[in-house]
């Protein structure tokens, strides 16, 4: 195995163990799961919007934004309505316990962010940001007529097992020219 695919996939299971430190600190409650923080996280700051306006946000696609707002329309956390100018689209929104719910993920999601940063400095946190928006460019750089393809994160695998090596996968797909996936 070559030394990049080492180091992504080193990268890969951080970012699973910190899913399952998140959902672990939980402690069984039950209640919207920490991957759909960003989706409350997105209705919390923007306010009511479309699937489609939501999937833009999060950079991926409007299937996977469904399935997260019908889970949390059914745990009472956001509601649909349809859209006053296009009666064909729904608009989601929070609702109160939807709000409250926001802030407890978005606080536990930082409580975790602050345990697994917290022996890097400011200037190591930023140079990896940095790192990171290399790669993430990397990935998304287009091969047609300098045009750029923007991936879109379609899936998370749950982990199979519990080892010190184990795989995450990610689905990924390439988008078109118009913003909608291939």
């Amino acid at each position: 195995m070559e030394e990049e695919t080492r180091l992504m996939l080193r990268m890969l299971s951080a970012v699973r163990l910190y899913f399952e430190k998140a959902r672990g600190e939980m402690g069984g409650e039950i209640g919207a799961q920490p991957r759909q923080a960003p989706v409350l996280g997105v209705l919390a700051r923007g306010g009511e919007m479309s699937q489609a306006e939501v999937a833009r946000a999060l950079n991926v696609t409007a299937a996977t934004v469904a399935v997260s707002a019908a889970r949390l329309e059914k745990l009472g956390y956001v509601a649909r309505r349809v859209n006053e100018d296009n009666r064909r689209a729904n608009v989601i929104g929070l609702t109160e316990a939807g709000k409250a719910e926001a802030r407890r993920l978005g606080d536990l999601m930082d409580r975790v962010s602050r345990e697994a940063l917290c022996g890097l400095t400011a200037e190591e946190r930023a140079r990896m940001l940095r790192l990171c928006d290399v790669i993430t460019g990397n990935l998304r750089a287009g091969e047609r007529a300098g045009e750029e393809e923007e991936l879109s994160l379609i899936h998370i695998s749950e982990p199979t097992r519990q080892a010190e090596i184990s795989y995450a996968v990610f689905c990924l797909k390439k988008k078109k020219g118009d913003g909608k996936p291939k």
